[in-house]
């Protein structure tokens, strides 16, 4: 058993009044409108609690040495690893016309991984929550079809203002390479590959998104910031999956 003898009042404490992406000092103490975290400094490590976001967690970290960092992550862990998909619905479907390219911006949701941090091969997941809704959907038919995240998002030709502690940014790359005028509605992507990076008032990753046929598509991430200078997210799902590629083929029309 693990005796709690706080020390705090011995330790200068790191306090903020809002989440933001990076690396913080222990013991830390943020408070935010939606939730609230305390890492407090006890014999042997640290005593992490969250309250908010759905659920009020506890959990003791037996290390003196290290950082909390709060990384945005793939967006397919809350409540649960459901799924490795996620589906984006376009609000308003894109027509691109044959045999040709362009870029959009769609926005994605975004999860928060508590990572507790010594060093580039010394660190651990404490936690993981999110601030948005959590949705689901079938993709596909009854029988057959995939569960995915599900995320509605407009279309932009230049970035959106948005608040990055809930919504990254993607730069979506669509390419029709039919013959035929088609209708997107939606985008079907494989948490295998997603490659996030981020600054403290922006998260991105790269995209894109290839018309085989009338019913037929393919998903893909690029590994490029949108901006330079931007730091790259540790990869939840590519740390737990050894063998799985990055493309998702869309069979079930777009």
């Amino acid at each position: 058993m693990v005796t709690v003898e706080e020390t705090r009042n011995q330790v200068s404490i790191s306090e903020a009044n809002e989440l933001s992406w990076g690396g913080y000092d222990l013991p830390l103490s943020i408070t935010s409108p939606e939730v609230s975290l305390l890492v407090e400094k006890i014999s042997g490590g640290y005593r992490y609690h969250r309250k908010g976001a759905g659920a009020e967690i506890e959990k003791i970290v037996l290390s003196n040495y290290g950082k909390l960092y709060l990384n945005p992550t793939e967006p397919l862990n809350t409540p649960k690893e459901i799924t490795p998909y996620l589906l984006l619905e376009f609000s308003q479907p894109i027509i691109v016309d044959p045999k040709t390219s362009t870029d959009v911006y769609a926005t994605v949701p975004l999860e928060t991984a508590c990572v507790f941090y010594v060093n580039e091969t010394d660190f651990t997941i404490i936690d993981i929550f999110t601030l948005t809704q959590p949705k689901f959907t079938l993709y596909g038919s009854v029988s057959r079809g995939l569960v995915c995240k599900y995320w509605n998002t407009g279309v932009y030709f230049s970035v959106p203002p948005v608040d990055p502690r809930m919504i990254g940014i993607m730069e979506l790359n669509i390419r029709n390479n039919s013959s035929r005028w088609v209708e997107i509605s939606k985008a079907v992507f494989s948490a295998y590959g997603m490659k996030i990076y981020y600054k403290s008032n922006l998260v991105s990753l790269k995209a894109s998104m290839r018309i085989i046929n009338e019913e037929t598509a393919e998903t893909n991430f690029f590994d490029q910031p949108l901006e330079e200078g931007m730091q790259s997210s540790i990869e939840l799902f590519s740390q737990n999956r050894l063998s799985f590629g990055s493309k998702m083929v869309m069979k079930e029309g777009y």
